[in-house]
C-alpha cells in the first residue's frame, strides 16, 4: 500500500512539474567539436534554472549549474544564461527562441565564443527539479553574489545580502558591471519573493534555495539617476557556498 501511495505521489509530482514549468532539453556542438547537453526549466517569473553537461574525450561528464532569465514575453524571445562555478560565471549562453523552440545559440566567455551547431531537441526529464523556491523570509536569509572577469582582466560582479529585521526582510545589494549600483531597504516577503525600490529603480525579486533573481520592473524609466549609465541591480545572484559543478567519471 505504501508503495502505491509513493508511486501516485511521484506521478502527480511529475504532472505538477509539467503544468508549472516550461521545459527545454537539447544537445548541440559548440564550434565543431565540443559536445554539450542543455536541460532547462523556466518558471512563471521568467527565470531559468538547469544544467549544462559536457562530454569529455576521456568519457567523463562535466556538469555545471545554469541560471538565467528570459528577455521578451512571447514565444519569440531570448534566453540569457550563466554557467556558475560557485559564484563565478564560467560561461554565458545566449539562446534564440522561435515559436517556443530554441533554434540557435552562442556560448561565450571573455574573448572566446562558439556558435551552437547541430542542435537536436531532446525529450525533457520531467522528474528533475531545478527549482527550489523559498517558502519563508527566514529561509531566504543569506549571502548571494556573482563575479566575472571583465574585458580588461579586472574582476567585476555584485552581491546581495538578505537578513531578517523584525518580521521584514532587509536587503542590501550592489553591482559593479561596469557602472556602480547599490541599494538597501526592507520588504515584506510573500510568494517566494519580495518587491522594493531604490530611488527610481523599482524591482521584484524571486528567491530560490540556490539563488536570487532581481527583475527591473520599470526599465522604460531608466535606472536610478544617481547611478549613471548602464548601472543596474537587475541580475542573478547565486547563494555563496553551494556546489554548482560536478564530474561524472567515465564508465
Amino acid at each position: 500500500m505504501k508503495k502505491i501511495v509513493f508511486l501516485l505521489l511521484a506521478f502527480f509530482g511529475v504532472l505538477l512539474a509539467k503544468a508549472d514549468l516550461t521545459h527545454y532539453a537539447l544537445e548541440a556542438k559548440l564550434g565543431e567539436s565540443i559536445r554539450v547537453k542543455l536541460e532547462l526549466q523556466e518558471n512563471n517569473f521568467g527565470v531559468l534554472a538547469g544544467q549544462s553537461t559536457y562530454y569529455r574525450k576521456n568519457g567523463s561528464l562535466s556538469v555545471i549549474s545554469v541560471f538565467g532569465y528570459r528577455i521578451g514575453n512571447d514565444d519569440d524571445a531570448m534566453l540569457l544564461l550563466n554557467e556558475f562555478d560557485g559564484i563565478k560565471i564560467c560561461g554565458d549562453f545566449t539562446l534564440t527562441l522561435k515559436d517556443g523552440e530554441i533554434t540557435e545559440g552562442r556560448w561565450a566567455l571573455n574573448d572566446k565564443s562558439y556558435e551552437m551547431n547541430s542542435i537536436v531537441k531532446l525529450s525533457p526529464d520531467y522528474s528533475q527539479r531545478f527549482f527550489h523556491p523559498v517558502s519563508s523570509a527566514s529561509k531566504a536569509v543569506g549571502e548571494y553574489g556573482f563575479t566575472y572577469v571583465g574585458i580588461n582582466g579586472d574582476e567585476r560582479g555584485g552581491h546581495c545580502t538578505l537578513k531578517m529585521v523584525g518580521n521584514r526582510l532587509k536587503w542590501d545589494m550592489q553591482q559593479a558591471t561596469p557602472g556602480l549600483a547599490q541599494g538597501t531597504g526592507t520588504s515584506v516577503f510573500a510568494d517566494s519573493g519580495f518587491k522594493g525600490r531604490e530611488g527610481t529603480f523599482k524591482f521584484e525579486a524571486y528567491v530560490d534555495e540556490r539563488f536570487v533573481y532581481v527583475k527591473h520592473l520599470n526599465p522604460e524609466d531608466g535606472g536610478n539617476e544617481d547611478w549613471g549609465a548602464w548601472a543596474t541591480l537587475q541580475g542573478l545572484y547565486v547563494r555563496k557556498g553551494i556546489k554548482t559543478t560536478s564530474t561524472i567519471p567515465a564508465k
